[in-house]
């Protein structure tokens, strides 16, 4: 009887509110499985989404949640990919490189005096 259960909690996203009997909630690694990540994923999402479970605690996913879960955990994969492209598109360098001549033109235009007046 219990391989039954099992055998039913491991079903699809879309079948998961037919064959799973009420009472009978999945844990963050067999709803991970039927959202096709990992558990660790699912449960940074989860915890984004409702807060902490707790010390000690496991979380416990209704699976007539399980629609509704997969709708809001797409956007927030949607949503790290975003930030994750934004990041590295502000990482990217925009200035010209520094040209060495004008550098050099710089350094000649110091004189001995205006070091003076620094006390270097």
């Amino acid at each position: 009887m219990a391989t039954k259960a099992k055998a039913a909690k491991a079903v699809e996203v879309e079948e998961v509110d037919e064959e799973v009997t009420e009472g009978a909630a999945l844990s963050a690694k067999e709803a991970a499985a039927a959202l096709g990540t990992d558990a660790r994923t699912l449960r940074k999402f989860l915890r984004k989404r409702s807060g902490l479970v707790g010390q000690g605690n496991r979380w416990e996913i209704d699976p007539g949640e399980m629609k509704t879960l997969k709708k809001e955990f797409d956007a927030y994969i949607s949503g790290q990919k975003a930030e994750k492209a934004e990041k590295a598109a502000s990482k990217k360098v925009t200035e010209a490189p520094v040209d060495i001549e004008d550098l050099d033109e710089a350094f000649e235009e110091i004189d001995e005096g205006d070091l003076e007046e620094l006390d270097v």
